[in-house]
């Protein structure tokens, strides 16, 4: 298929396509963030946790279905209740992190959740982390939680970290394919777009856009590139191809600044997201590799970010006590179907982290039907319930819906159908233009036997 058909079947299949509404909010189970045994000798990090749950109860209270355009009178909550033990001979000061499910689809403030102790309100500390727009990983997200600018041998706050434009010498309607060969000094790291990999880094011309910025981190005399150009050859009679051809590429070193300034730059003033989370979202993200690769992406925004909130547990050697949190639990909402059904997930993996982990019971109180989910629930009057002896190994999900049996409606084209019809009209066309010259042709013949 030629290119520019391609780009227009493209096109033209997202324009048939129907994206039903759904936001992506998921909450979790509080998770250990580090732990400190209080012992004769002072304070001291642990390995492995000292706190196992003797048994936790999550309780959903569905009494109503989140308007998204306004959620300031939603009243549906989950509410996780554990018992702690303390199994060591030590006094021990836990801190933990619970993340608050959301999504920038949500349209006004999300309460924050009430965490208790014992029946005692807990100090509570609110902090962001970013997962660069990838799936949810608890273990991996909340090490980016820290109390100051994240270093390491490599990364700080006062890192240069300088612009390098690429720029290739196009002619007027090139289709051009550049790509280089990457060799970073010892000191020398580089972030480019796309999906560049470890030492490689690919990028396409066309029209004006004959600039490609490059970020590089550390000594920038260290940074040097191989650099291989190819056009696009549409040949209409064979099979087109990329062709290499002669075009220069020059490297233009452009502006420095410091890591700091480079992670911060699209952090509003009003950002409700700290420097240090801010900051330490954006490194962490970046790579831990001493030559050149790939990196995350440098633009951030507050909507990226998934909000914690941090609080201590202390619990006494030999001794137990309740945490309870209380929060909004907000579905997915998928209106493929009449009623459109309410999809929940919450994570259970967090709660891996400790010790061990003894029975959950999980009780659903609502006023509807359950369609599915991961555990098997029974029916009770007003709602349904669930007694497991174990974590499962997959997180909760589960579905509700108005009716028992909804009605799935399917809202435009696949691209099957569109190919189809799509070829259905070309044959058609084809027909046409074939009748007609044969039309044409009988008639030329009859005017010249004449």
């Amino acid at each position: 298929m030629k290119k520019g058909v391609l780009k227009i079947l493209t096109v033209a299949v997202a324009l048939c396509a129907a994206i039903p509404c759904a936001v992506n909010p998921a909450f979790a189970n509080s998770g250990m963030r580090y732990e400190m045994g209080i012992t004769s000798v002072g304070v001291q990090v642990n390995q492995t946790s000292a706190l196992a749950v003797e048994s936790e109860k999550l309780t959903f209270d569905i009494i109503d279905y989140p308007d998204y355009g306004d959620i300031s009178e939603y009243k549906s909550t989950v509410t996780a209740e554990y018992k702690f033990v303390n199994t060591s001979d030590a006094d021990v000061v836990t801190g933990m992190a619970f993340p608050l499910g959301g999504s920038h689809d949500i349209k006004g403030e999300m309460p924050a959740p009430k965490i208790m102790l014992d029946g005692a309100d807990v100090e509570v500390r609110t902090r962001h982390t970013c997962a660069a727009k990838l799936e949810f990983d608890f273990s991996k997200q909340v090490k980016s939680i820290l109390d100051d600018f994240y270093s390491d041998g490599f990364y700080n706050t006062e890192l240069p970290v300088t612009r390098v434009t690429c720029k290739v010498d196009a002619k007027k309607n090139d289709d051009l394919r550049v790509t280089a060969d990457v060799t970073c000094g010892e000191n020398t790291r580089f972030m480019a777009r796309n999906n560049d990999a470890y030492g490689f880094m690919f990028f396409p011309y066309g029209g004006s856009s004959t600039a490609y910025d490059v970020y590089v981190f550390g000594d920038v005399s260290g940074f040097s590139c191989k650099w291989k150009v190819e056009e696009y050859v549409d040949r209409f009679f064979a099979p087109s191809e990329w062709r290499t051809c002669s075009r220069n590429v020059t490297t233009t070193v452009g502006e420095t600044v410091t890591l700091k300034q480079f992670a911060l730059k699209n952090r509003g003033a009003d950002s409700v997201v700290s420097e240090i989370d801010w900051f330490n979202s954006v490194v962490m993200n970046l790579g831990d590799k001493t030559n050149a690769q790939y990196l995350s992406h440098e633009t951030y925004s507050d909507e990226d970010f998934t909000t914690w909130y941090t609080y201590e547990v202390r619990v006494a050697a030999g001794e137990s006590v309740t945490n309870s949190i209380t929060a909004p639990i907000y579905p997915n909402i998928n209106t493929s179907f009449t009623p459109q059904k309410y999809e929940y997930e919450y994570f259970l993996s967090p709660a891996s982290s400790w010790k061990s982990f003894g029975t959950l019971d999980i009780v659903v109180n609502c006023d509807a039907y359950m369609l599915d989910s991961t555990v098997k629930f029974q029916k009770v009057e007003g709602g349904f319930r669930a007694r497991l002896e174990k974590l499962p190994d997959s997180e909760l999900e589960f579905e509700l819906c108005e009716s028992e049996n909804p009605d799935y409606h399917h809202v435009g084209v696949n691209l099957g159908t569109f190919v189809l019809t799509l070829l259905i009209l070309v044959a058609v066309f084809l027909i046409g233009v074939v009748v007609t010259a044969i039309v044409y042709l009988v008639k030329s013949r009859k005017k010249q036997q004449k």
